[in-house]
């Protein structure tokens, strides 16, 4: 499947920094004008952002799926059937008016995806090893919040390291055409 807009997946551990490189990555993107979306794989089993007995739980319960819940500060869509329901050309129906989409975690589903950029956060070097055999595609960058090495890009101390290659990846996405 060839993406129909950059799709870039922040991929690590626990606590190993994804949820940083991401707040970093949006910020720059958005300082560059682009529209961000984001997807955040949830690992807490039974996670819901619906309560029980709520109008919208009792709407789901109905039979309807999807449900909106719109407030006067945010819309959200709640898609019952999580990751069994999940894929990603879906996402691309869900975020159709943004020009990037960054995921965090998605590992089973992204690591090999070659229509898929990564940044890898790793909290040592046999974590490296680990994600070095199983991606497939570009990787952006691996990163940690230690001083790995010389190939590994710090977190905080070389961010802007990571926003460029970003940037050259969602630019070079775009203008494509322009190099044939």
């Amino acid at each position: 499947m060839m993406a129909e807009k950059p799709i870039i997946a922040v991929l690590g551990n626990h606590n190993s920094g994804k949820t940083s490189v991401i707040e970093t990555v949006i910020s720059r993107l958005r300082k560059e004008g682009y529209n961000v979306a984001s997807a955040k794989h949830v690992f807490i089993e039974g996670f819901s952002l619906d309560t029980e007995n709520s109008d919208t739980y009792r709407h789901s319960k109905a039979g309807a799926n999807p449900v909106l819940a719109v407030s006067d500060v945010e819309t959200a869509v709640l898609i019952k059937n999580g990751m069994s329901n999940f894929t990603l050309k879906k996402t691309h129906f869900w975020t159709s008016e943004t020009d990037v989409l960054i995921f965090e975690g998605f590992s089973n589903i992204l690591s090999e995806n070659e229509d898929v950029a990564k940044i890898i956060c790793i909290k040592n070097m046999d974590e490296h090893e680990e994600y070095n055999v199983k991606m497939k595609g570009e990787v952006l960058a691996f990163c940690s919040f230690k001083q790995l090495g010389t190939n590994i890009v710090g977190i905080k101390e070389d961010s802007s390291i990571i926003e460029e290659r970003v940037l050259r990846f969602v630019e070079k996405f775009y203008h494509k055409d322009k190099d044939l």
